[in-house]
């Protein structure tokens, strides 16, 4: 069991295990020992209030740090996870109704296609008897495939075993673990980036004796590479006609070629740069690959452990095949304890356990509880300075018993169901035929919730072993 370390190193303090990605134990000491705040310079932030304050009301007060955005910029190019201000608001606005559920429900075929190649393959790999598998390997692989094919129209892997790694897979897997070793450092970029042109600073890049800096820029490079000619081939369909598009991987309805078709025909306002449009590549791999494998990863690992559950989940899904064959988007969103399933996973284990934001101007937070001052009065809300750290704990409030009830460490996705009959307000007559036999007051007890990606994988195997 991983133990929290109490003692401050000499030269970082406790930062390394703030970032420790075993680190749950120190983010659980720090809300036990100091409450919903922790006072200094730099604010960690679990409170309910506070962080409705931050996130959504003032969400134009809290920025994401300078290191953050530039550290981006430097692995992912000019993209959404790397700019700010009106740049930001401008490649928002081009690039939000790709994730609309309307195109999401036009790509879920995409989806499934993806999702029964890995399927196959496992059922393939097992065919001679049980074996080990490593899970999370492989929801790595399908995570990129799936935003590859749905975000980029571009296949990086046929998901077969044995099948020869794209450079794209090996650099994309690599770059979040490389980062992460040199997490101290980044907060150094805002400085660095001043050491002259791009041309001297790769230079002296390259000069750096760390074979992690080497790495990463080693990766940064294929990456790079491959945006460059991922978005040449997308522009030269375009311009061939609908005809062209329809063969492409994802049919010309992924967000690579309507965002380009978008930005040709987009007001010279409205319009992305070049640059921009290349660095969306990556910033589309990274904000979908490294959560959704993990969030599958722990799913899996959870029914595998709670095997109840994984039955309940399995009968849910398999009446739901039985119905209507191959589910559609919608169909997928009535699935209440696939839902029930996935969302008490990403609460529990939430994929990003944190995130930062810089105070851009002087502000003020409430609290939701009162904490007591240095001078022992009890404060309800909280003067923050400009310039103030702010770290906002994600897996703290996921976590904190006065929301989440006192087995707010359990994982336990009955606690997602009443909150789910509350949104439908859907009778007892129109719950799936495994709730029905329970008494309506019951299944907030015995039973939970809604939806997922889950689907595929529960009726494969469920076909396979009959």
């Amino acid at each position: 069991m991983f133990q929290a370390r109490i003692r401050p190193l000499a030269y970082t303090g406790h930062i390394g295990e703030i970032f420790n990605p075993r680190g749950a134990p120190f983010h659980q000491h720090l809300a036990n020992s100091f409450g919903g705040v922790v006072k200094d310079e730099q604010l960690y932030v679990s409170d309910a209030k506070a962080l409705h304050d931050i996130l959504v009301k003032q969400q134009d007060v809290f920025e994401e740090t300078s290191w953050f955005i530039l550290s981006n910029e430097l692995t992912m190019g000019k993209g959404l996870l790397a700019t700010t201000g009106e740049q930001h608001r401008r490649q928002r606005k081009m690039i939000a109704p790709f994730f609309s559920m309307r195109h999401l429900a036009e790509m879920t075929p995409v989806f499934f296609d993806v999702v029964k190649k890995v399927c196959e393959t496992l059922v393939f790999k097992t065919r001679n008897g049980p074996q080990e598998v490593d899970v999370h390997h492989w929801m790595n692989r399908t995570s990129l495939e799936l935003i590859g094919q749905s975000g980029l129209g571009y296949s990086f892997d046929d998901l077969t075993e044995g099948a020869l790694p794209n450079p794209y897979t090996t650099a994309a897997m690599g770059v979040p673990s490389a980062r992460f070793k040199l997490n101290l450092y980044r907060r150094m970029v805002p400085y660095l980036v001043k050491l002259g042109p791009p041309q001297l600073r790769r230079f002296l890049v390259r000069l750096i004796p760390s074979s992690d800096v080497q790495r990463l820029r080693e990766m940064v490079d294929i990456m790079w590479d491959t945006s460059l000619r991922i978005v040449a081939s997308k522009k030269a369909a375009l311009e061939q006609g609908d005809d062209v598009m329809i063969q492409q991987v994802g049919r010309g309805k992924d967000i690579m070629s309507i965002l380009l078709n978008a930005n040709m025909h987009a007001s010279e306002s409205d319009r992305l740069p070049e640059k921009e449009v290349i660095g969306q590549v990556s910033t589309l791999v990274f904000a979908a690959m490294g959560t959704t494998s993990s969030a599958l990863s722990r799913v899996l690992h959870l029914l595998a452990r709670h095997p109840h559950i994984q039955e309940t989940l399995r009968r849910e899904i398999c009446e739901a095949w039985e119905e209507k064959g191959e589910l559609s988007c919608a169909d997928l969103s009535n699935l209440p304890y696939l839902d029930a399933v996935v969302r008490e996973t990403l609460r529990l284990y939430a994929p990003i356990p944190m995130v930062t934001r810089v105070a851009t101007q002087e502000t003020v937070i409430p609290l939701s509880e009162s904490i007591a001052g240095t001078d022992g009065r009890d404060i309800k809300e909280i003067t923050v300075p400009k310039g103030t750290m702010v770290y906002i704990a994600i897996i703290k409030a996921n976590r904190d018993p006065a929301v989440w009830g006192p087995d707010a460490l359990e994982w336990k996705p009955e606690r997602s169901v009443l909150s789910f009959l509350c949104e439908c307000k859907r009778g007892h007559d129109g719950l799936p035929r495994w709730m029905r036999a329970q008494p309506l007051s019951d299944i907030g007890t015995q039973y939970p919730s809604v939806y997922a990606n889950m689907y595929e994988h529960i009726n494969t195997f469920t076909s396979s072993r009959n």
